[in-house]
């Protein structure tokens, strides 16, 4: 997978996605980068501390669904969010927050980086005090719909790179500068079945 930026747009659509059974994470269903993440209680949440790297959720691979997380970040510089179609090779795609306005989101600007790339870029330090802010990322015909704090519309939609073939891989949070994750959850789509053979991943 060719590791480039993709840009934002903002959009006004609904989301109106059928899903079928959430699936929970739990402290043993992590990958962790070894020495650099931990599990807390923070904020009054169970809590995934991670401060650097890709942290990659079971061994299940997906294509499209339904992701979910609250996130806090750590007074650091840095970037803090998903990842998601992680391949074997290192390759994925991911929708991060820039750990300076995780506290202060305007929703006319939404703080949000799609990228491709496994080193996102640090930005300023974030301000206090802390408070949880859940993302919601809706993957679908090469898409991503953004959705914040229980918003029934997205904040952005973001045109991801269309591939030959479809592209299935691990799901899972991506940190630089640290950060806290909790309720971290993952829903297929009614319409998601199991990709073909051919599918780009393994």
């Amino acid at each position: 997978m060719k590791n480039v930026l993709l840009g934002l747009a903002l959009s006004s659509l609904t989301a109106n996605v059928p899903v079928e059974q959430t699936q929970e994470s739990q402290a043993n269903d992590w990958h962790l980068p070894a020495g650099k993440s931990s599990h807390v209680h923070y904020l009054g949440q169970e809590s995934l501390y991670l401060s650097k790297g890709v942290a990659l959720y079971g061994k299940e691979k997906y294509h499209e669904g339904i992701i979910e997380v609250d996130i806090t970040d750590d007074d650091a510089q840095g970037e803090a969010g998903i990842v998601f179609q992680h391949t074997s090779d290192g390759a994925y795609r991911g929708i991060t927050f820039k750990s300076s306005v995780l506290q202060s989101l305007a929703p006319a600007c939404p703080a949000l980086t799609a990228t491709e790339q496994n080193t996102p870029n640090c930005t300023p330090k974030a301000s206090k005090p802390a408070s949880w802010t859940h993302l919601k990322i809706i993957l679908q015909d090469n898409k991503a719909r953004v959705f914040l704090n229980g918003a029934s519309e997205p904040v952005s939609e973001i045109m991801l790179k269309a591939t030959k073939k479809p592209i299935i891989g691990r799901i899972g949070l991506i940190a630089s500068g640290g950060a806290y994750f909790s309720n971290f959850r993952y829903s297929p789509l009614s319409s998601t079945s199991v990709v073909a053979k051919a599918a780009v991943g393994d």
